[in-house]
C-alpha cells in the first residue's frame, strides 16, 4: 500500500443518503488500494453530485453508494466492506468499532433520535467534518459533525493511521460488536477479553434477565447474589440471546464453542459448558444452572 500522505485538518464524512437501497447496483470492477489521503480526496471530488436513492455512481449517488463508491470501487477495499449495502448492514459489518476521537477514513454512523435504527453513513475526513449526500433533493457536501442533527451511533475503523488495514475481526471482536449492537455496550472492538468485554457481558445478562423475568435487577456487570438468585437454568435445547450471552463468556475464556455464538444450546456449547465445569470442578452435565452460572459470569 502506499505511504499515507500527511492529512489535511478536515475529516471529510461522506454520507450518502438517510436511506439506501441495493437494487439495480452493478458491482464495478476495484482498483488498487489506496490510503487514507486518497480517501479524502475521492471523497471530496464528489462534492457537489445530487443526492438519488438507490445510486452508487459515479455521477450521483445515496448516502451507502457512496461509500461503496469511495472506498469499494475506487480504492480497493471491497474486501473489507463486501458488497454494497445499507447504511445499517455496514454498521452490523464486523469492523472495528470505536466511539469517539474519529480519524480520517472512518464512516461514521448516525441513528434515529428513539430508536436503535441506523439511518445514515459517511466518511471522516478530519475529527470535525465529514462529507455527505445527505437526502432527496440535495447535494453531496462538507459537513460538521458538531452540531448535526443526527446523534452518533460510532464509527468503524478499518484504515490505520499509517494507511494499513485494521486486521480482520476474530470470535473476541466478534462478541464485542454484538454486545455493542445489542446492549449498547459502546467497547473498543480490540479483540482483547479484558474486564471492559466480560462486564458488558454480564450487563447483558442482567439486561435479558429483568426482561424477561422482571428480576429488577441492577444493571451494574457484577453477577453477585441477587443475580444468581434470579438465573434461569439453560442447556441443551435451550436458545435466545441468553445462550448467546454464555458463549460469548466461553469464547472470551478462549473455549471451543462449536458453531460459534449462534444462540443455540446445541452440542458445541454443551461440550464447552462441560470443559468449564471440569476446570471449575462442578458436576460435568453441560446445563448451565445457577452454580455453573455464577462461575462463569464471576
Amino acid at each position: 500500500m502506499k505511504k499515507l500522505v500527511a492529512s489535511v485538518g478536515i475529516v471529510l464524512a461522506l454520507t450518502v443518503g438517510f436511506y439506501s437501497s441495493t437494487s439495480g447496483i452493478n458491482q464495478t470492477n476495484v482498483e488498487a488500494a489506496g490510503t487514507t489521503q486518497n480517501i479524502i480526496d475521492t471523497a471530496k471530488a464528489q462534492i457537489g453530485k445530487p443526492y438519488v436513492w438507490g445510486s452508487a455512481g459515479p455521477s450521483q449517488f445515496d448516502c451507502s453508494g457512496l461509500v461503496h463508491y469511495v472506498y469499494s470501487v475506487k480504492n480497493g477495499y471491497g474486501n473489507v466492506l463486501g458488497a454494497r449495502t445499507t447504511a445499517q448492514n455496514y454498521w452490523n459489518k464486523s469492523i472495528q468499532k470505536v466511539y469517539s476521537n474519529p480519524v480520517a477514513g472512518d464512516l461514521v454512523f448516525f441513528y434515529k433520535a428513539g430508536t436503535k435504527s441506523v439511518v445514515h453513513v459517511a466518511i471522516m475526513i478530519s475529527s470535525t467534518q465529514f462529507v455527505e449526500a445527505p437526502k432527496p433533493k440535495a447535494k453531496v457536501k462538507i459537513t460538521n459533525l458538531k452540531g448535526y442533527g443526527l446523534p452518533v451511533a460510532g464509527f468503524e475503523r478499518f484504515v490505520s493511521s499509517s494507511g494499513t488495514v485494521v486486521p480482520s475481526n476474530g470470535p473476541i471482536q466478534t462478541v464485542q460488536t454484538w454486545l455493542n449492537q445489542t446492549y449498547n455496550a459502546r467497547l473498543v472492538v480490540d479483540g482483547i477479553a479484558g474486564s471492559l468485554t466480560k462486564q458488558a457481558i454480564v450487563k447483558g445478562v442482567q439486561t435479558e434477565l429483568n426482561n424477561t423475568y422482571n428480576a429488577r435487577l441492577v444493571v451494574d456487570g457484577s453477577f453477585g447474589a441477587l443475580s444468581k438468585s434470579s438465573w434461569r437454568t439453560l442447556q441443551y435445547g435451550s436458545s435466545g440471546n441468553r445462550v448467546k450471552l454464555i458463549q460469548a463468556r466461553l469464547i472470551t475464556l478462549g473455549l471451543p464453542v462449536t458453531g460459534g455464538m449462534d444462540g443455540s444450546f446445541g452440542n458445541g456449547t454443551k461440550s464447552a459448558v462441560q470443559l468449564f465445569q471440569k476446570s471449575k470442578g462442578l458436576v460435568q452435565d453441560g446445563i448451565v444452572g445457577p452454580l455453573t452460572a455464577q462461575a462463569l459470569f464471576n
